[in-house]
């Protein structure tokens, strides 16, 4: 039998194994900046290659209990991601909780790199189900994931320093 993980806290889910992916990237813009861009939730398809589609399951577009559909495909696998927004820290750090077909949790946090720069780092925790192989599965995906993770923030960066100074949404 599988050894068991802690389940993701206030997730209620108790995943055998899962993947970890943990990219970062430096972002040439204020993290004020950054973070205006990262917290437009419905322009993620810009920059993530892998993310088909957004669509909002709930009327809230920001902060914690914001609810998505993501239809998510990378080569010839696709899924609908049902996502949570489970943490909102303004300018710091958006959160989130997988509740579809695959399971975990995920962070995107920044923090002040030297002057006007910001460091982006993006850390999941995820569990495939078994059509996309379960345990072994997450095995081969975890480098896969990374990679196309790191693509992602390497258009998100690129897009970002390509704009002019973004102005943070009210709200």
């Amino acid at each position: 039998m599988a050894p068991k993980r802690a389940g993701f806290a206030g997730h209620g889910y108790n995943a055998p194994m899962s993947a970890l992916i943990e990219v970062a990237v430096i972002v040439r813009r204020p993290r004020s900046q950054v973070f205006a861009r990262l917290a437009r939730l419905e322009s993620h398809t810009e920059w993530m290659g892998d993310a088909a589609s957004l669509t909002f399951l709930s009327s809230q577009r920001r902060g914690v209990g914001v609810e998505m559909l993501v239809e998510t495909r990378i080569g010839p696998l696709k899924s609908a991601d049902r996502m949570v927004i489970t943490e909102w820290r303004e300018g710091e750090a958006i959160g989130i909780a997988h509740r579809g077909e695959v399971k975990g949790d995920g962070t995107m946090e920044l923090c002040d790199y030297g002057a006007g720069w910001t460091l982006f780092r993006w850390t999941e925790r995820l569990s495939l189900p078994g059509r996309f192989g379960g345990a072994l599965g997450e095995i081969v995906a975890a480098p896969v994931l990374k990679l196309v993770f790191k693509a992602d923030l390497a258009r998100f960066a690129k897009l970002l320093e390509s704009e002019g100074d973004i102005a943070p949404e009210q709200g």
